[in-house]
């Protein structure tokens, strides 16, 4: 039932990335967020990986099994499942270092690629099974650290996003059409004034003949 619960909120956390994807625009931060933490998701579920390890470790083991892993349709299905979620993760990584800073997008994915891989290993592979309960609550704890980071790179991330749209917005208004006809009159006219004056200055100054 864990298991299953987890596929479904998995499923649902990559469907309103989508969603969500399909309605902001390209360079926005939340939009590299949101990739880089669909990738991250996608890389850190290894299930799939350990799965098929034990498949082979235990084929391995056992002195009677001749090849029993390689015959096995569900080991080819959780290799492929592997193959497919790390490509998918790289390919979404890679579009995102496209638009936005390394740091960020790193450190986004890095984030989720562990938070990822921490539910999936309690929820589905039940790593937790024996464990105690401080050793559990210190796991929750440091968990817990990744989200806070992950929170505090997200609002500074927008923050600075919002100052640089700032900084590139004009600090003047622009002008009306009679404000700028007006202002072109007002400087037609000083033109005017000055040639004046330097014409007659010129007119006073002494000439040699």
């Amino acid at each position: 039932p864990e298991a299953c619960a987890y596929y479904a909120s998995f499923a649902a956390w990559i469907a309103v990335c989508a969603a969500r994807l399909c309605r902001v625009g390209a360079g926005k931060v939340e939009r590299g967020f949101l990739v880089a933490a669909a990738a991250g998701s996608l890389g850190g579920n290894t299930f799939t990986t350990k799965a098929a390890s034990e498949l082979l470790a235990s084929g391995a083991a056992d002195p009677e099994c001749d090849g029993c892993p390689f015959r096995s349709p569900a080991f080819y299905l959780l290799a492929g499942c592997t193959a497919a979620t790390a490509s998918t993760a790289l390919l979404l990584l890679g579009l995102v270092l496209r638009e936005h800073d390394a740091l960020f997008a790193i450190t986004v994915y890095s984030g989720f690629y562990i938070l990822s891989g921490a539910l999936s290993g309690n929820f589905v592979m039940d790593e937790k099974r024996g464990r105690p309960a401080a050793s559990l609550a210190a796991y929750c704890a440091s968990v817990g650290v990744v989200l806070l980071g992950l929170a505090v790179l997200g609002l500074g991330e927008r923050g600075e996003g919002a100052g640089a749209a700032a900084a590139r917005r004009p600090s003047y208004e622009p002008l009306s059409d009679e404000a700028g006809a007006a202002g072109a009159v007002r400087g037609g006219r000083a033109a005017q004034r000055e040639w004046s004056g330097a014409r007659q200055t010129a007119g006073s100054l002494p000439w040699r003949t």
